[in-house]
This record gives structure tokens, sequence and C-alpha cells, in this order.
């Protein structure tokens, strides 16, 4: 099926983090952009935001999603293509796996049973998954060591199933990513109505297009919080916070993925380069001069003992069939501390 390089895209979760960033990027390549958010509150920060082009739908809270619930029945009609971002996002969940694994997995049944039946005319089916569908907890590893995208983080479901709620939030949150991305591709395999192409963004980073009431829960930006502050230790200066990509690079990958004819059947990993608990001080510092911070260590031994012993993604193969590159993570951290000195 041939690429897709006009027509309505239906974005899901279009008023988060990551969605707000595809639907300007969408918009800007001159796309006609559907999205769904959970509330006439976001639809009327959306039409906000965007000026009135987008047009929103609002679909139930995907945590409450069965198999059973036609949500995205109305959504989905008309629609050229879909970028699905809605999912759960917690990385701390304390209670039965099930919870987040649940809704995770329903959504993209009801997605994707919404495409076969209500949209026929659909080309390319875009879903968000995560690098915790590859690898394994950082802790629980020694590096160096690379992932692929021939990875699958099957260790975090059956410790999902064997330990319940004692599991990890990492975890948890894996588990949801690997099943929900399974399911995504078991309905493709019985499908074959469109094309189907799965992004794996590791940490994303860089400026939120929301205020900071809006994204006051959301864990990656919370994680970045104690470096604007005094007191941060020699352990978290030390410390791998696995790889980072820029949430414009996650942007704009959408568009190659719908675009690329190549792209169809395969899975990418959006990944920049490793990103340690020093690299966000350096930056912090840089960000805010007159703060007292924990200093990061800029020599260049520390920095390549640190890489030497680096957890990656191969990100390869997206830069290759998309022909792009990844933002630095300096620019994309200084782009963060930026906005949290702004809105904090």
């Amino acid at each position: 099926m041939p690429a897709l390089q006009s027509g309505l895209v239906l974005v899901t979760g279009g008023a988060g983090y990551l969605g707000t960033h595809a639907v300007r990027q969408l918009l800007d390549e001159g796309y006609k952009v559907r999205a769904t958010v959970r509330s006439r509150a976001r639809a009327d920060r959306m039409k906000d935001a965007f000026g009135g082009k987008v047009e929103t739908m609002i679909v139930e809270d995907f945590i409450k999603l069965t198999p059973q619930t036609g949500a995205y029945d109305k959504a989905v009609v008309g629609v050229d293509a879909v970028v699905n971002f809605a999912a759960p996002a917690e990385l701390d969940q304390k209670g039965d796996p099930k919870l987040i694994i649940d809704p995770a997995v329903h959504s993209i049944e009801r997605l994707m049973s919404a495409i076969h039946a209500h949209a026929p005319q659909c080309k390319r089916v875009i879903h968000i998954s995560s690098t915790g569908a590859i690898a394994q907890e950082p802790s629980n590893m020694m590096g160096p060591k690379t992932w692929t995208e021939n990875d699958w983080n099957n260790i975090a479901v059956e410790n999902c199933k064997s330990k319940g709620a004692s599991a990890s939030g990492y975890d948890k949150y894996s588990a949801s990513k690997v099943l929900a991305e399974r399911k995504f591709w078991e309905h493709f395999e019985q499908t074959r109505k469109y094309d189907a192409v799965a992004l794996l963004p590791s940490m994303v980073l860089g400026a939120p297009m929301q205020a900071a009431g809006e994204l006051k829960h959301h864990p990656v930006l919370n994680m970045c919080k104690p470096f604007t502050h005094p007191g941060v230790t020699e352990a978290q200066i030390e410390k791998q916070w696995y790889n980072v990509v820029d949430v414009r690079d996650v942007a704009m990958s959408c568009i190659h993925a719908l675009r690329t004819p190549e792209a169809s059947g395969q899975r990418f990993i959006l990944a920049s380069c490793a990103m340690w608990g020093n690299d966000l001080a350096l930056s912090a510092m840089h960000i805010y001069p007159d703060r007292k911070l924990t200093p990061g260590k800029s020599d260049a031994k520390f920095r390549s003992g640190l890489e030497a012993k680096a957890i990656t993604f191969n990100s390869h193969k997206a830069q290759s069939v998309f022909k792009f590159s990844f933002h630095g993570k300096d620019q994309t951290l200084d782009d963060t501390f930026e906005w949290l000195a702004e809105e904090f």
C-alpha cells in the first residue's frame, strides 16, 4: 500500500506531551488532523493552541475501556491514517499490574477493531510503543549492552505474572507496552488491510507545548526537577537514565513513518544516545547559573568512563530508512530545563 503524503490523520492522545507536538508537525506538513482527547477542557485547549485547525473528538478515558467498548468507532470514520499515542504513562504503578496492562491492551484492541470495521479507506496506522517493550530494567543490568528492534522485554511480562503487585513499576509499564504492541501486530497480521508501523521512543525530553499545570504529573519531566535544586547525590550523577530522544524527533518520525513506503511492517527505535545524571546536572548548571546546584563533571575522562559502560539502543534503522538525524542530548536537555525554569 502506498505511503501517505496528505489526507486526514487521526491522532489519539492528541492533547498529551507527545501528541501535541505530533499534531503541530502534521499541520506544518500539510495534513488535516483529527485528535481524540479525554475532556471538553482539553478540546478547548487544543482549539486555543491550534487556532481551530484541529478537529477534536472526546473519547472516554482509556483507563475505563473494555474489549467491548466502541470508543473509537466514530473517531476513525473517514481517516486516511492513524497515529496512536493514547496509553497509560505510569512509571511507578503500585498495585496489580492489570491496572496498567489491561487499559493499554484494551485501548489498542478497540482502536484496531474500529479501524477494521469503520475505516476501510485507512492506509497506514502508526503505533507509538516504547523501548520499554524492548529492554529490561536498567538496574537489573550491567553495561555495555546494545538493544535492537529484534528484542522484546518478555521478562517484564513474566515478572508481572509471577510477582503481581510486587513487580517493579518499570516492569508493569514495560509489560503494558509489550502486550499492547503485540496486540497491534496481531491485528495487523490478521487483517492486512492497511500498513502498520511501530515507533519505539526511549526517554522523551524537550520543551512541552503545554503549560506546567497540564503536565504536573508527567513522570519523566518530574524526574528532571531534582536537578534544578541542590542536593543531587554522586550516585544520581553516575546513574544512567537509559537513552534520550527529543520530543520533536518523535513528532517528525511520525511524518516519516507515514511517508516512507518501506517503513511498513517494521519497528523503529527512536533514541539519540545514552544519558546520565551527569548530563542533567551539566545542563541544569548551564540553564541555572545562579543556583548552587550539585555540579556536573565535564572532564572528558569521567564522561568517557560512563559511556564505556553504557546501555544503548541501536537507532541506525530509523536514521537510515527515515533519512534524518536526532537532536543531540545537550540541546534537548537545555530546552527541557529552560521550560522548567519558565514554568516553576
